[in-house]
């Protein structure tokens, strides 16, 4: 029986920035997966190697909780919350929707820009 393919319509934000390397939209994103994701969108072969290597190995646990850890690393799309640390920035609320108010917070703090240029 053939799996039915994910519908991010209904999706988190998060789960829809996940969902693009979702190549086959199971609902999984594998290594290679996001090996060609990362080359999409224009990346190198070594840095997509690079993070398809890392984000995989460091997120594919956090987001199967309770199953036997898989070798082949895959990142369960819904479940991509569980990967969310305590430590990050607030762009995404605890449900995985996309806060504009704390980014732009982000972007203006780090910004090398003059505010006087902006006003």
């Amino acid at each position: 029986m053939d799996e039915p393919l994910m519908n991010y319509n209904r999706s988190t934000v998060l789960q829809n920035h996940v969902g693009f390397f979702d190549r086959n939209k199971d609902g999984l994103v594998y290594p290679w997966e996001t090996f060609q994701g990362c080359r999409a969108i224009g990346l190198g072969i070594g840095m997509s190697a690079a993070l398809a290597v890392v984000l995989n190995v460091g997120l594919s646990g956090k987001t199967r909780p309770g199953k036997f850890p898989n070798l082949l690393f895959p990142i369960e799309v819904k479940n991509i919350i569980g990967a969310k640390r305590k430590e990050d920035t607030g762009v995404y609320d605890a449900e995985g929707n996309f806060d504009a108010a704390k980014f732009e917070e982000i972007f203006v703090k780090h910004s090398k820009m003059e505010k006087s240029l902006f006003d």
